[in-house]
């Protein structure tokens, strides 16, 4: 259901029109209404058609349309939350970093990311350890020497991003059908 000013009616986009994004709306199929892909929603929050110079007026003149779904900060640049909630688009450093995501915090190229020894976890760095890394990967999962989780012994990656057994048959599904397990 999506809630509209007189009350609560079946979600569909026909009903996303009635909310205040407006005509431009669908029902993102689990929770509300969105932006249609190629809009983006305004200041006064309804959906206008996207456009680099729309992204520019809402996020700062280092935001642009990223020509499909989305603002997007440009590259060196990141995206950060005003206490009034407001995304702005600002030159990226390793100062906006800690303040977004803690004291082990580092920019990089692609954005913010975490000091060797320390994990993005959440949106903030957290120091590695065995429990996040099997957490993360799996049971089998160690803390390699520069603080990076890796499948332990006799152990690989496998598609779904978790330690798996090492075998003839999980190497073929990573690696294709000329792989070998050692």
């Amino acid at each position: 259901f999506v809630r509209l000013d007189e009350g609560c009616a079946p979600a569909s986009a026909a009903s996303c029109a009635d909310t205040p994004l407006g005509n431009h709306s669908r029902f993102d199929g689990g929770y509300g209404c969105v932006c249609s892909r190629g809009y983006v929603s305004d200041a006064s929050g309804v959906c206008q058609a996207a456009s680099s110079a729309l992204c520019t007026d809402l996020h700062g003149p280092l935001a642009e349309f990223d020509g499909h779904a989305q603002c997007v900060c440009m590259k060196g640049a990141m995206a950060v939350q005003s206490p009034e909630g407001v995304t702005r688009c600002e030159i990226g450093s390793d100062t906006s970093c800690v303040q977004a995501s803690g004291p082990n915090a580092i920019f990089t190229p692609a954005g913010c990311d975490c000091a060797g020894g320390f994990f993005m976890l959440a949106g903030a760095c957290v120091e590695t350890t065995l429990d996040i890394c099997q957490y993360l990967i799996g049971a089998s999962a160690v803390v390699d020497p520069f603080g990076g989780c890796v499948c332990g012994v006799r152990h690989i990656m496998g598609p779904a991003g978790r330690c798996v057994k090492g075998s003839d048959a999980a190497c073929l599904t990573v690696l294709g059908k000329h792989a070998r397990y050692h």
